[in-house]
């Protein structure tokens, strides 16, 4: 398990010199015709312990981008990062570098971020110049050390064609800013929304992260179309929207009947290109009597555009799927004991309420409320659900019967099935995520 303070992040930078800031090789005496190019002085300074500790004390001021690897940072220890990137991909991501805060970069001995702090300079970026993280401590300077990874916990129950007892899994990291709507991509790795930290972040098979999206308006779930373009409901600005590739996006709801949503929460896509999401409605404030009530429901944007709404008489409409047939629209309730489940029928619109599921999860809260904490729901290739609630992972056959449930040591928001065969669930909830392999597949005719 890893501790991420403002993002815990590692690149390896793989220079075409042979060395940064060196001496030249000289020419052998007796080779009369050898020519080298003389090496040009780097563009960056190396700071020093006293530097970098000014640096440290006006964090708003700076940013330290850290060019190692997850290993070496757990190994050697480092500072607060913000930026994961490996050298290929360096100059596609530069528009996540902020240009109104000067950059530091860092390695072990600052080989590799001279070279990076370099290229940055020669972009535009307000660069101070490059650090020695083991250098920096040789001097004195005290490093941010990182924890290793824990062992991988084991599962305690048994659930046939979903995972076998003592399974074990991974318990990646903690401290993100919000953890919701988690999504595959088509590499098999997961990304999810930070929603405090307005942002969206992956997670790659090799445990590395990287902001995926920067600025993403406080998105929460996620959904691919079968073009790849990522639609998202968003609550900076409530609304539904394609917020990638760039070039791409497009408002598609901002409201219904001129009612501005107000806290929209999950979606799910259907094979007609129809959208069902949720809007978990305003938190009511006891002392404030101007406040707007709260409206939660559920709504379905049509194939050609138009919002209805299918859902209205839920206190806290949260986590939404589908049937693998799309026959069925289900829906979590988090201040409800039951799945809810409902027939769709041809236009979209839904039949009647069926309490589908049971939820253990379903307990008194510090304010003496009853709650299931339902929230985020996957579905695999034999339509068994899987919900995130208090209790845990809550498992269920299509018929509702309850199979098993993966308890987890943060309370499970949101989930879904990634890895290249799609039998690796990813969970996050409380800033924490957890990566869990299972026997059974998600569903492979949609992303989500």
């Amino acid at each position: 398990m890893k501790k991420i303070h403002l993002l815990v992040l590692s690149a390896l930078i793989t220079s075409t010199t042979a060395y940064a800031g060196g001496v030249a090789t000289p020419a052998p005496a007796n080779n009369a015709g050898y020519n080298q190019e003389a090496k040009k002085p780097p563009l960056s300074k190396k700071l020093s312990r006293e530097e970098v500790d000014a640096i440290l004390a006006k964090p708003a001021d700076y940013v330290l981008i850290d060019l190692r690897r997850p290993d070496e940072l757990i190994n050697n220890g480092g500072f607060p990062v913000y930026l994961n990137i490996q050298a290929k991909d360096l100059e596609k991501h530069l528009d996540y570098i902020p240009k109104d805060k000067q950059i530091a970069t860092v390695s072990n001995h600052a080989g590799r971020a001279t070279a990076g702090a370099d290229l940055l300079i020669t972009k535009g970026f307000k660069v101070v110049g490059a650090i020695g993280a083991q250098d920096y401590e040789a001097q004195g300077g005290v490093l941010t050390k990182i924890a290793p990874p824990t062992p991988k916990y084991e599962v305690n129950v048994d659930i046939p064609g979903v995972i076998t007892k003592g399974s074990k899994y991974e318990f990646l990291y903690e401290g993100f800013e919000g953890t919701e709507g988690p999504i595959a991509l088509p590499d098999g790795s997961a990304i999810f929304t930070e929603t405090r930290a307005n942002r969206i972040t992956q997670l790659k098979d090799d445990r590395g992260i990287a902001i995926f999206l920067q600025d993403s308006n406080g998105s929460n779930g996620l959904a691919f179309t079968p073009k790849g373009e990522l639609i998202s409901v968003q609550n900076l600005k409530p609304q539904v929207s394609v917020i990638y590739p760039p070039g791409k996006e497009k408002v598609l709801s901002t409201n219904f009947e001129g009612k501005p949503y107000q806290r929209p929460n999950d979606l799910v896509l259907d094979k007609k290109g129809g959208i069902y999401f949720t809007d978990i409605g305003i938190v009511p404030k006891p002392d404030d009597k101007n406040q707007e009530p709260a409206r939660p429901a559920v709504y379905y944007i049509t194939p050609d555009g138009k919002t209805t709404q299918v859902i209205n008489d839920l206190k806290r409409p949260n986590g939404v799927q589908l049937s693998t047939d799309e026959k069925t629209l289900y829906v979590a309730d988090t201040a409800n004991q039951y799945l809810l489940a409902y027939e769709i029928k041809a236009d979209g619109r839904l039949g009647a309420k069926v309490n589908l599921a049971k939820l253990d999860g379903y307990l008194k809260n510090a304010n003496g409320e009853y709650s299931s904490g339902a929230d985020g729901i996957a579905v695999d290739a034999e339509n068994r659900l899987y919900v995130a609630t208090n209790a845990g992972v809550e498992i269920f056959n299509a018929k509702g019967e309850k199979l098993g449930i993966i308890a987890l040591a943060h309370k499970p928001q949101n989930l879904a099935f990634a890895g290249k065969d799609k039998k690796t669930l990813y969970v996050v909830g409380r800033g924490a995520a957890y990566r869990i392999p299972l026997l059974a597949q998600g569903y492979l005719g949609r992303a989500k």
